[in-house]
């Protein structure tokens, strides 16, 4: 009889692991759909999703002045200063522009965009691994640059 009784508690015994396995792994997997309902459902929406304008901002580089950082394969660091023009009517965000001919990216110290209001000009800095020597930088001072005018409705990311 104890041998009986033995045997129903281990037999019980495992199927509430079995149980509780189970309500783990629904937990689990509750959460995990809700996080990713909610994160692709703000996507769908266009929260904080920019429009980019059709009209480019232009401007030219300012400054440019290697870093005391090693270069990498990627290239050397470089801080610059650029002065960027809204021809537009109304204001505009700027993330990165790009030297005129050159191919190369200037990125901007920001999240969202360094804001430009519209027919403004503003002087903007950013720092970037660039493809260059850092002997090469000073020939990029005075060189054009577009910049890809962004709109975020009011919403920008933080």
């Amino acid at each position: 009889m104890a041998r009986k009784i033995a045997l129903r508690v281990d037999g019980l015994a495992d199927a509430l692991r079995c149980a509780d396995a189970r309500r783990v792994k629904l937990a689990l997997t509750a959460v995990l759909g809700l996080t990713l309902f909610v994160a692709c459902r703000g996507q769908a929406d266009g929260i904080n999703q920019a429009d980019v304008l059709p009209t480019p901002l232009t401007g030219n580089v300012l400054t440019i002045h290697p870093q005391g950082h090693d270069c990498i394969p990627d290239g050397c660091p470089f801080a610059y200063t650029l002065k960027v023009t809204n021809p537009m009517d109304r204001d505009a965000q700027v993330k990165s522009c790009e030297v005129t001919g050159d191919q190369v990216e200037l990125t901007l110290n920001t999240v969202s965009g360094v804001d430009v209001r519209a027919g403004a000009t503003r002087r903007v800095d950013g720092y970037r691994y660039l493809p260059l020597a850092k002997n090469e930088a000073a020939a990029l001072v005075g060189s054009a640059v577009t910049c890809e005018g962004l709109d975020w409705h009011g919403d920008p990311p933080v």
